[in-house]
């Protein structure tokens, strides 16, 4: 259901970025390469927000900036594939456990991060097929 609500949003942001991913495709960019470039970025930043929040949080929303280029070239070439879905979600997963792991190693809110956790892997486990609601 939220993946729907997601749709104008998506929309929009094709319309107004496709052109440039359309760009930068031609000259050998993508989606592939701004998906695995999101896993370190990602990762840097939760780092940082956790020892230096400042630049952790540019790094955050780099990670972000990448995570929606990434759909958004994968959607405005006809590129999207069932593997690239699988890949983006698999590294957004990553970066969600590693901050919800920090929540829980800084002892900052812990049963928090045991919940997010646990609904994180059942989220994985039914994008994988291993359970069905």
């Amino acid at each position: 259901m939220v993946y729907s609500l997601l749709r104008p949003v998506k929309d929009r942001i094709d319309k107004t970025f496709g052109p440039l991913m359309i760009r930068a495709y031609s000259w050998g960019l993508r989606p592939v390469h701004l998906t695995m470039l999101s896993l370190p970025t990602g990762l840097i930043g939760v780092w940082c927000l956790f020892n230096g929040p400042a630049a952790g949080s540019l790094f955050v929303l780099g990670y972000v900036a990448l995570d929606i280029a990434d759909g958004t070239m994968a959607r405005s070439t006809g590129t999207a594939t069932r593997a690239g879905a699988t890949l983006d979600f698999l590294i957004d997963a990553t970066i969600a456990c590693s901050f919800l792991l920090g929540l829980f190693f800084f002892g900052i809110n812990p049963h928090l991060a045991l919940f997010g956790i646990i609904m994180l892997l059942a989220c994985s486990m039914e994008e994988v097929g291993l359970i069905r609601r």
